[in-house]
């Protein structure tokens, strides 16, 4: 069985790709012209990678992770040289005139995402927050818990008592409510820095700590340090309250053009016959 042509992405074809790092499983990377750009392929071996064989190895999810990595290191060699469409994981053609078939086919579509990107790069946001730190700072981002606060403070010995059973009972649904607020107004800053951005869907399990933002911001470069800056404050400001904000960059603009899901979750995405 000949081998078969893994496919990162395509780059703009005076992209140099002398210091290209290995790729999936440690396989050399290489630049392909095809429709007037540069396609960064590994040959892998067909008796791994064939479409048959490969459904069972996606079981593996370390097996698949590993592989994650190793797509993700050459794209974000392509993010810090340039500009990069970069293809789902797993995206295997059966020879290089397949994939240039495939590439000529797409051709305007992958010059205007090239244009489209260029200059561009994804900052990912998170906003988390640790419940009990934040309720004991409740006062300071719900105005109901700081008026509740206020009327305590004033009232009578008994009708404290009654107040202040109010407020455990308010603290439990509005200590939430102002973890979502907070960090709708943190993504409005965030989104009026940036050239573009966009609200994810938050994670249903699996986080440590309640998420309540997931964000993608598409910066340009000159202004990345600005944007990190920002974050910097933001992140000092929040964490007393209880907030943890991390972010993560500067990555390919996945999901401003449809970007591969994670590598635990990567389906094949295979094109022609790779399993002939």
């Amino acid at each position: 069985m000949s081998d078969i042509v893994y496919l990162y992405g395509f780059v703009p074809g005076d992209t140099g790709t002398a210091d290209l790092p290995a790729g999936v499983d440690e396989r050399p990377v290489q630049g392909i012209a095809a429709a007037g750009v540069l396609a960064l392929v590994s040959h892998l071996p067909a008796e791994t990678y064939s479409a048959n064989l490969l459904e069972s190895r996606l079981e593996d999810l370390d097996w698949v992770a590993a592989r994650g990595l190793a797509h993700e290191r050459v794209v974000a060699w392509a993010v810090d040289h340039g500009e990069i469409v970069p293809a789902p994981l797993f995206t295997l053609f059966s020879s290089v005139d397949a994939l240039r078939s495939d590439a000529e086919q797409r051709a305007a579509e992958i010059a205007a995402t090239l244009e489209r990107f260029r200059g561009l790069r994804e900052w990912d946001v998170k906003l988390a927050y640790r419940a009990d730190v934040l309720a004991q700072n409740a006062a300071a981002v719900s105005d109901a818990v700081r008026d509740l606060d206020q009327e305590i403070a004033a009232a009578a010995p008994g009708r404290r008592f009654l107040l202040a059973r109010k407020r455990s009972e308010l603290l439990k649904t509005e200590v939430a409510g102002a973890a979502h607020r907070v960090a709708s107004q943190l993504f409005e800053r965030l989104q009026a820095q940036a050239h573009a951005a966009v609200r994810l869907e938050l994670p249903r399990t699996g986080a440590e700590l309640p998420v309540v933002l997931s964000a993608a911001l598409l910066v340009p470069r000159p202004d990345e340090a600005q944007i990190i800056a920002t974050l910097d404050t933001e992140r000092d400001e929040l964490r007393p309250l209880g907030f943890e904000l991390s972010f993560s960059g500067p990555w390919a603009a996945y999901r401003f053009m449809g970007a591969p899901p994670d590598a635990g979750d990567a389906p094949a995405h295979v094109v022609d016959g790779a399993d002939e």
